[in-house]
């Protein structure tokens, strides 16, 4: 653009170029000028919102140079089968549908007599000649006479036996089975919608990830090289005089707004599949510096 527009002022010096001409490349040049601002503002609002949600500098983190349309090879039932493994949220329902399953174990066991056996040993030791406890310091021993002298104590042993018999915890077993069945099912089913709401969301993905990859091979093949040489084809045929410097400001332009094109594909194509990956629980992307876009 800054080369049109010199080359344009230096045609208005031979009058081969008008000073209405002149003004509209610098509107021109001023509007893509606009553009580009508003692409990085947008671009630093979107490192600004990454740095929020990761909590770390954009700088720590791990990008890829280019992102261009990485393979990706995995179809539903595959995606389906990766997620119902590794998504945290199901393994959570299957948890706690297990947990359920364990305690409804333990209620049943609740019929059964409860044995209880418990066996304590002390070990005593001797008392001294001025324990309280020492017989020889009571009062009819020293009535007596006796003199004090410290006294061997046995050691002691007791065994015990406890049964409890569920002759009145039938109603509140069942009770208890019954609320622990109860709150299975919901996680079960809570499993399974969430199951069925992933699969609808990786479908909806999937179907998403087709459709950009067809319009960027459309864009990349047959409509950027039209553009880009069309482009070439004005600026040549405005240096021999057979095209207007509008001709080429309008090329300009487009293939301009076909690279716009390009990227936002790319980071559409990229966001879907970080929405699948997070659908899934599982990284499934091997980014490289490799570009496809020829």
């Amino acid at each position: 653009m800054n080369e049109l527009l010199k080359t344009e002022e230096h045609n208005l010096t031979t009058a081969s170029a008008t000073q209405a001409s002149i003004l509209d490349m610098q509107l021109e040049r001023s509007d893509i000028a606009t553009e580009v601002l508003e692409e990085k503002t947008e671009l630093a609002m979107e490192r600004s919102e990454l740095e929020r949600a990761t909590g770390s500098s954009i700088t720590e983190l791990s990008m890829p140079s280019t992102l261009a349309l990485p393979a990706f090879s995995y179809n539903l039932a595959e995606l389906d089968s990766i997620a119902k493994c590794h998504r945290p949220m199901l393994a959570g329902f299957r948890s706690q549908a297990e947990r359920e399953s364990l305690k409804i174990q333990r209620e049943e066991l609740n019929r059964y007599p409860d044995f209880q056996v418990s066996l304590d040993y002390m070990q005593r030791d001797p008392l001294s000649a001025s324990s309280p406890m020492n017989p020889a310091n009571s009062a009819a021993a020293q009535a007596l006479g006796i003199p004090a002298m410290p006294m061997a104590q046995s050691d002691m042993v007791s065994a015990g036996i406890s049964i409890e018999l569920p002759f009145f915890y039938g109603n509140q077993r069942k009770e208890s089975i019954a609320s622990d069945l109860a709150t299975r099912t919901m996680r079960l089913e809570q499993e399974r919608s969430a199951e069925l709401d992933i699969h609808t969301a990786l479908e909806a993905a999937l179907a998403k990830l087709v459709g950009i990859r067809k319009e960027y091979d459309l864009l990349r093949n047959e409509i950027y090289p039209v553009v880009r040489m069309s482009l070439q084809t004005s600026t040549a045929n405005y240096s021999y005089g057979k095209a207007t410097i509008g001709d080429v400001f309008r090329d300009e332009l487009d293939l301009m707004h076909r690279e716009h094109d390009r990227y936002r594909l790319e980071a559409q194509y990229n966001e879907t599949l970080a929405t699948i990956e997070y659908l899934t629980g599982e990284n499934l992307v091997q980014y490289s510096s490799s570009n496809d876009w020829k």
